[in-house]
């Protein structure tokens, strides 16, 4: 058997893991900080690389950003005529420098933007490094917005995927299948049409799903399917709260290095989120998972009694949502190795090591022996759960002898 690791090219010697958002908004488009606000709050956080990705307009450049008044009105936005505030250049030159970090500059990625359909498509598309203005009001449908971002050789991602899919008939876990189906489809076909298409964001176990599900059909083509963490701020007062990033494992902080390490999935998607099913599986590999999430405070206490009853009629009675507290550290790889048919993980800060295949729990433990594992399927993946968190490698395509 062979393993296709998306780590095959990290020198874990010399790689440095870089915190990442790809998915933010400012006052240029529906964000309620100003544009400088944003950059330099997510500077004060400690990120190494930021993506401005405001609806339907392309980050330029970071002094003077891209401004659309007419598109603020036409989707109904408020204060429309807010002109956002760029960065001076010696600010800049500053920020790329790493002034007050240590010489730990924060790298901008470019020409940033969110393909925002609008009407009831909710499953929107990021995209970056090339310049691909949506069209007029907004209103391109994202099959249009991969083709433009494909041409201008964009990266890019389907946001918040499953958004699209909620209905108030099933409960959410099982939204894939009857009138769903046809949008599976769909995804099946933008995945198989546009390289450039990395993947999906992943915010919940809904996303999870929904990422297996498409990893099943693609991963015996040797084609990856790849999952981002992100946190679509629109307020700086988000940034902590850590819904979701990306740890992109790179030599240099550069938009070179970026770019690869996108393409080649070496990266990880991180979340102080933790959202899961207990089933049966979960439980046996995670003995001490009751103690764990009954020790952090549940969003579930947070709701009023009307809020809860419609969580759970659309989630299940059994869906856990839990944030991990965040002076808590993040679980973090410090090593991985794929050879001789056996995959492993040197770690940090992690609990338990989870190995997924076909959307299952196969097993657990820092280590998985390919050989004779049942429920094995062409691909597994790995979910680092920790005392502060989640995290979540791409999958490592398998492709068996004949």
């Amino acid at each position: 058997m062979r393993i296709h690791s998306p780590y095959r090219n990290i020198d874990w010697d010399s790689f440095r893991s870089h915190r990442t958002e790809l998915h933010c908004h400012t006052c240029a488009s529906d964000g309620k900080a100003d544009f400088s606000e944003m950059i330099e709050a997510y500077y004060e956080a400690g990120y190494d690389c930021l993506a401005i990705t405001d609806h339907g307009i392309v980050d330029r450049g970071w002094t003077e950003p891209n401004f659309r008044p007419l598109r603020k009105i036409f989707t109904f936005q408020k204060r429309p005529f807010r002109k956002p505030t760029g960065l001076t250049e010696e600010r800049l030159r500053e920020i790329g420098e790493g002034a007050g970090r240590g010489g730990r500059g924060m790298l901008r990625v470019p020409f940033g933007t969110e393909h925002s359909p609008g009407g009831n498509q909710w499953a929107h598309v990021c995209s970056w490094f090339g310049d691909t203005p949506s069209a007029a009001m907004g209103k391109a449908d994202y099959t249009k917005a991969l083709r433009r971002a494909d041409s201008a050789g964009a990266l890019c991602v389907i946001n918040h995927p499953t958004s699209s899919m909620k209905n108030g008939e099933k409960p959410y876990a099982q939204v894939y299948e009857g009138k769903h189906a046809s949008y599976v489809q769909k995804l099946r076909r933008l995945l198989e049409k546009y390289p450039s298409l990395l993947g999906i964001e992943q915010r919940g176990d809904y996303d999870r799903k929904l990422w297996d599900i498409l990893l099943r059909h693609f991963a015996p083509m040797g084609r990856n399917v790849f999952a981002m963490g992100s946190t679509d701020t629109h307020d700086v007062k988000g940034i902590e709260d850590g819904v979701g990033w990306v740890e992109a494992m790179m030599p240099e902080n550069t938009v070179a290095h970026f770019r690869k390490c996108l393409e080649d999935g070496a990266f990880f998607a991180a979340s102080r989120y933790v959202s899961f099913i207990p089933t049966p599986e979960l439980l046996a590999a995670c003995p001490g998972l009751p103690e764990m999430t009954a020790a952090h405070p549940s969003l579930l206490l947070k709701m009023r009694e009307d809020q809860l009853d419609k969580f759970r009629f659309l989630y299940g009675e059994d869906f856990y949502f839990n944030h991990r507290p965040i002076e808590k550290p993040m679980p973090a790889v410090t090593k991985i190795t794929a050879e001789d048919g056996v995959i492993s993980i040197e770690t940090q800060n992690c609990d338990v090591i989870l190995w997924i295949s076909d959307g299952k729990i196969i097993a657990s433990g820092d280590a998985i022996v390919l050989a004779g594992c049942e429920g094995l399927g062409a691909y597994v993946r790995a979910e680092l759960w920790g005392p502060g968190g989640n995290l979540y490698t791409q999958p490592f395509l398998l492709q068996y002898e004949k």
